[in-house]
């Protein structure tokens, strides 16, 4: 192993050894040896060489390296635009009685109920509701007799509650901005509240005279497609506020 003496110091050192380590009064004149080292100093750089401008992080900057690519001008093809299909109303009514006495029958009460009975809360079914189209007295209204299914609770003697099932029923009338054979395209939504506004008077069989609140909202629905992506034409810059005209001078 060849041992490396460096001038103006009295000992040898190794090729690999520290630049804090070398004892000269040149090496040791600078606080970073890096900035400083004299052309016969062996010692390795403590301060990595800088990394040339454009290339990429972590690159040792040698010859085995591949210099950074320029920036390809090509133009990219832009994506497809995407589509989705959107509910938009056509027309929409709605029918709201704010205080109707009906006539509502339970059904599917348990036979453990003792009469007599007492009808204690009302509320729409998660069953969709079902309709009917009765003759309209204009070409661009749609008359409809809507049946809303129903749940109820019911009050027994023994002070037991059970739940069964009813109907309801109410006309509605649809205000069409088209006639109405062209229906057939679109797709009716019927959204139905029903709520008891007081409890019945006990009766000995499941069948009620009841003062409910019933409100229907209609919805005539077609489904469009809406494209998303589609790049829109440029508008061109325009004056904030008009511009003041300035009459012709005079001559």
């Amino acid at each position: 192993m060849k041992i490396n003496t460096h001038p103006g110091c009295g000992w040898d050192r190794g090729r690999n050894c520290h630049p804090f380590d070398c004892q000269c009064d040149r090496c040791r004149a600078k606080p970073c040896p890096c900035e400083s080292r004299p052309p016969d100093c062996v010692c390795e750089p403590c301060c990595p060489p800088s990394r040339p401008q454009g290339h990429p992080e972590g690159c040792c900057c040698c010859q085995c390296c591949s210099k950074p690519q320029p920036p390809c001008d090509k133009p990219r093809r832009p994506f497809p635009p995407k589509g989705f299909l959107l509910p938009r109303i056509v027309a929409s009514g709605r029918e709201w009685l704010r205080r109707t006495c009906v006539s509502l029958e339970v059904c599917d009460l348990p036979a453990c109920a003792a009469a007599p009975f007492t009808l204690i809360h009302v509320q729409q079914s998660c069953q969709a509701p079902t309709w009917e189209i009765l003759p309209a007295s204009g070409q661009r209204q749609l008359c409809l007799r809507i049946c809303i299914p129903v749940d109820c609770q019911v009050r027994d003697a023994n002070c037991c509650t059970h739940t069964g099932h009813g109907s309801v029923e109410l006309e509605a009338t649809l205000r069409l901005g088209f006639p109405a054979c062209e229906c057939w395209r679109n797709t009716l939504m019927v959204l139905p509240c029903v709520r008891l506004i007081q409890p019945s008077a006990p009766c000995c069989e499941p069948c009620f005279q009841a003062e409910l609140e019933i409100l229907a909202e209609i919805y005539m629905i077609r489904w469009e497609p809406c494209m998303v992506g589609v790049p829109k034409p440029v508008c061109p810059d325009l004056p904030l506020y008009p511009q003041p005209r300035i009459p012709d001078e005079i001559s």
